[in-house]
């Protein structure tokens, strides 16, 4: 069906120009054509008009309109092939070019289908860079978003923070000054999502770099830290006699702190404990079992004084120890480590001071167990016999409390003991954990 101005194309049937030697949409010679135009004509040479001067203004009208409702780039393709076209119909594209502000480019003879159109008025397609854009951000945030959740930030030291920190900012601003220099706002967008792909593929390999060999070091960090408990169960194990072992560097800074500043403790604990041992042999304590306490009297006395004499040194050292906990809880709080890691530390020195008490609370029952049953055996010196090793009571009542004194002293001396064994256990806990 035709409508007035326009035609068909027996060829791909759109709708096109009446006065069209050629269809714009499937690039076919017309040849039933109202005006025909040979390809010997030149672009200057335009064929007579044969409609009358209604339907001429009409045409003209209707192809204003149509110039009107093409984009700049449809208007700049048509001089592009402007063999396509009719002269007026060229005309009508260029007056609708400098309405919007724009030139049109010069049509040089013989170079129709290798004209081109000045770099400034080339529209591009705005909605197809758009949505490359998007797509390249929603991949590279989903990426942002997974390594950004794989970073464990509460085992980063305070200045580790700060420093990832300060690298993400110079990462947006260098993305932010490349964007900035380029024209137009759909190139900045597609220049933002570009650069920041690139970007954040170097990032991404050098991330996963750095985590691999921070996993190698960690490991080697935790084999050095294993050697190091090992050594100090070691240590335990013989009595703490002799010199505190030293422990190895683990390559980590903090860890090391960690280490020399558990050791300054256990160095300055196990010499004031070895002080109070001392103090304590130099009473020249008699063993409970000894037979002489039982045959003598005069043995007894003055050792019921060693072992009082021994509990107020026992509570001395309690005392310092303590303090010397606390004091190490300080130094471990302003260690420059994780908060996680830091508050792992401060948490199993708050069990020590309770750990610490009990055992030396242990140490002095021990005492005072064996001052009591000193002191029953003094009371009721007259009221036993101590013959081939066993001690034989006049009455039953004294018999009684004399076993039960005595599996106080078997309880306490065992209750003392143990905390060596606990100790030993915690120290193994720790190992496997780092294992």
């Amino acid at each position: 069906m035709e409508n007035d101005g326009f035609k068909i194309c027996p060829f791909c049937k759109e709708k096109i120009r009446k006065e069209a030697v050629k269809c714009r949409f499937c690039g076919e010679w017309l040849e039933d054509i109202s005006h025909p135009k040979s390809e010997s004509l030149t672009q200057n040479e335009i064929p007579p008009p044969t409609h009358h001067v209604e339907s001429s203004q009409k045409a003209s009208e209707d192809l204003v309109a149509q110039m009107a409702e093409k984009t700049n780039d449809q208007l700049l393709e048509m001089f592009r092939q402007p063999d396509d076209w009719l002269p007026e119909t060229l005309n009508l594209a260029r007056v609708e070019l400098q309405r919007r502000g724009l030139e049109p480019p010069k049509i040089v003879p013989g170079e129709s289908q290798k004209q081109s159109v000045p770099d400034g008025q080339k529209e591009k397609p705005p909605k197809f860079i758009f949505w490359i854009s998007i797509a390249l951000l929603s991949i590279t945030g989903l990426v942002w978003i997974i390594g950004l959740s794989m970073v464990h930030w509460g085992q980063m030291s305070p200045a580790q923070q700060g420093e990832e920190t300060v690298n993400l900012l110079k990462f947006f601003v260098v993305l932010g000054i490349i964007t900035w220099f380029t024209k137009g706002r759909s190139e900045k967008l597609l220049t933002f999502s570009v650069v920041f792909a690139i970007m954040t593929a170097i990032a991404t390999y050098y991330f996963f770099d750095a985590r691999h060999k921070a996993q190698e070091k960690a490991a080697e960090s935790n084999r050095l830290e294993v050697a190091n408990i090992n050594s100090l169960e070691k240590f335990i194990q013989g009595g703490a006699t002799g010199e505190m072992p030293e422990f190895k560097p683990t390559g980590d800074t903090d860890t090391d702190a960690f280490f020399q500043t558990t050791r300054d403790f256990y160095v300055e604990y196990i010499q004031g404990w070895r002080r109070a041992g001392a103090d304590i042999q130099a009473l020249q304590e008699m063993s409970i079992s000894d037979c002489l306490l039982f045959t003598n009297k005069l043995y007894l006395e003055p050792q019921i004084k060693n072992r009082i004499a021994g509990q107020q040194i026992i509570a001395t050292f309690k005392t310092n120890a303590l303090s010397m906990i606390e004091k190490f809880k300080q130094k471990c709080a302003k260690l420059n480590v994780t908060e996680e890691y830091k508050q792992g530390i401060l948490k199993s020195v708050d069990k020590m001071s309770p750990q610490f008490g009990a055992m030396f609370d242990a140490s002095i029952k021990s005492q005072t167990s064996d001052q009591t049953l000193l002191q029953f055996l003094y009371d009721n010196f007259e009221d036993y016999e101590f013959k081939d090793g066993t001690i034989l009571f006049t009455t039953a009542a004294t018999r009684q409390k004399y076993d039960e004194l005595a599996k106080d002293v078997q309880d306490a001396s065992a209750e003392a003991d143990g905390f060596q064994k606990r100790g030993l256990a915690a120290i193994e806990a720790a190992k496997a954990k780092l294992q």
